[in-house]
């Protein structure tokens, strides 16, 4: 992952982000990233997790990755918008074109493809913020 310019920083910090992924070694990555650039970040290892920090807290930003045991971030995603969750989700995938279309009519804003590179997500994530 490349490093995201100082500029990202300064507008980023302060937003909270939930990052929902199986996966530890991404969690890691992505937290140290968007952790670096001020974000408040909190985890899930999967979508049930999610769904019960979603109680307990507002998010500006969701990262959810699509296939997950248990709770797959489909499911979890329909799940919170159903409670009223209405901040972007963006979706983290290696899934096939037609999974992902399928998703963003179940309430994915965006999708990013894995392996994540840290200047498209930044991109994407200020894009989606609406962030200049």
């Amino acid at each position: 992952m490349m490093c995201p310019t100082k500029e990202s920083q300064t507008f980023l910090a302060g937003t909270d982000v939930l990052i929902v992924d199986d996966s530890l070694m991404i969690r890691t990555l992505l937290n140290d990233l968007l952790a670096h650039l001020g974000m408040n970040i909190h985890l899930a290892a999967d979508g049930n997790e999610a769904l019960e920090l979603f109680k307990k807290k507002h998010f500006d930003l969701i990262l959810m990755d699509l296939n997950m045991p248990k709770l797959n971030g489909i499911a979890t995603t329909v799940q919170l918008r159903s409670k009223g969750c209405s901040c972007p989700i963006i979706g983290i995938t290696s899934a096939s074109d037609c999974e992902i279309e399928k998703a963003s009519q179940l309430g994915f804003n965006a999708f990013i493809e894995k392996p994540v590179d840290a200047t498209i997500l930044v991109n994407k994530i200020t894009n989606i913020l609406n962030i200049k």
